[in-house]
C-alpha cells in the first residue's frame, strides 16, 4: 500500500465553483417578483373592497328578511374593513426604502399570502427566494 493520497481521474473533482460576486441580477429578479405579487394582491383587495361598497348600495334589501339584511350589511362591512387596509399595505410594498424593516415588512406581506390556498403557489417560491442572504444584505445596506 502506498502513502500517496488518492488522485481522482476527474480534473474537476474537488473544485467548487464560485458564485458570482455580483448578485444584483438575482436581487433584481426577486424584487421584480415581489413587486408583481404586491401589485396583484393590492388590485385583488381593492376589488374586494369595491365590491363590498357596491353590494351595500345595489343589494335588494326589500326582498330580504331582516336576518339576511343584517348578515349582508355585516358581511360587507367586515370584508371592506379587512380589504381596504390590506390593499394599502400591499400597495405600499414596492415603494419601501432599502432598510432592514422593509425586508421584514415584505416577509409579512408574503406570509399574508400564505393564508390563502390560491396564493400559495406564488407565495411559497417567493418566500424561499425572499429569505436568501443576498436579498437580506441588499435591504441591510
Amino acid at each position: 500500500m502506498s502513502n500517496t493520497p488518492y488522485q481522482s481521474p476527474n480534473p474537476y473533482a474537488g473544485h467548487v465553483p464560485e458564485l458570482p460576486r455580483d448578485n444584483s441580477q438575482l436581487v433584481r429578479h426577486i424584487r421584480l417578483g415581489f413587486f408583481a405579487y404586491c401589485g396583484f394582491m393590492a388590485c385583488l383587495y381593492s376589488a374586494i373592497a369595491l365590491c363590498c361598497i357596491v353590494a351595500m348600495f345595489v343589494a335588494d334589501f326589500g326582498s330580504m328578511n331582516t336576518e339576511d339584511r343584517i348578515g349582508t350589511v355585516i358581511g360587507c362591512i367586515v370584508m371592506g374593513c379587512i380589504s381596504f387596509p390590506l390593499a394599502l399595505l400591499f400597495g405600499s410594498g414596492p415603494f419601501l426604502p432599502r432598510k432592514n424593516w422593509a425586508w421584514i415588512y415584505g416577509i409579512v406581506l408574503i406570509a399574508i399570502g400564505l393564508t390563502s390556498p390560491c396564493c400559495m403557489p406564488v407565495s411559497i417560491p417567493l418566500l424561499i427566494f425572499w429569505i436568501k442572504p443576498e436579498l437580506r444584505a441588499f435591504y441591510s445596506s
